[in-house]
């Protein structure tokens, strides 16, 4: 899938407000509250419409949340179906940018009954956590669905994205592959 087939996405106007109310509920001090508006604010000052800023090249958009460090809200937009997101971005993201937290709670089943079935199965607990906590969130942003809705397809159109990636190294890449395997 591309952005261009990407799922309906919501594009209400007052992203940023409801992203400041989703900073509120969060459990931070204060001063990283604050942190993550400024962040916010900065990256849709220069850009305020994600949806476009969406379309740049990866890089172009690495180097924008670098500087902005508007992370937190990329990965909250992505994760509450505000914007479309591409493979190529949420695999290029730095460690610690709270994907799998701010997923969790969106839909707190998922996360709980894959780590679950990986446990019966008889895995590991640390891949079990790379892949509920880094596959799961990943495919599901990407695909904008629950993994209940996730289908063969859906792997398969990730799985061929990440090939055509440019920007994703190998080893992200083989990483990628792995646990999408092993979620589908």
């Amino acid at each position: 899938m591309t952005l261009s087939t990407a799922l309906a996405v919501d594009q209400s106007p007052d992203l940023l407000g409801h992203y400041i109310h989703h900073v509120r509920g969060l459990p931070l001090k204060p001063a990283m509250k604050s942190a993550r508006i400024r962040s916010a604010r900065k990256l849709l000052c220069h850009h305020p419409d994600l949806g476009a800023w969406m379309k740049r090249p990866t890089p172009a958009r690495l180097t924008d949340l670098h500087r902005c460090g508007a992370w937190p809200l990329v990965i909250w937009a992505g994760v509450y179906r505000r914007i479309a997101m591409d493979a190529e971005l949420l695999l290029c993201k730095p460690g610690g940018v709270d994907l799998s937290a701010v997923y969790e709670l969106a839909y707190p089943n998922d996360i709980s009954r894959v780590t679950r079935t990986g446990l019966d199965l008889g895995w590991s607990p640390n891949w079990v956590r790379q892949v509920a906590r880094h596959a799961l969130p990943v495919i599901c942003i990407w695909a904008a669905k629950t993994v209940d809705e996730l289908g063969d397809q859906d792997f398969e159109a990730f799985a061929d994205e990440v090939q055509r990636s440019p920007y994703v190294s190998a080893s992200a890449r083989y990483r990628a592959h792995t646990r999408s395997l092993a979620l589908q």
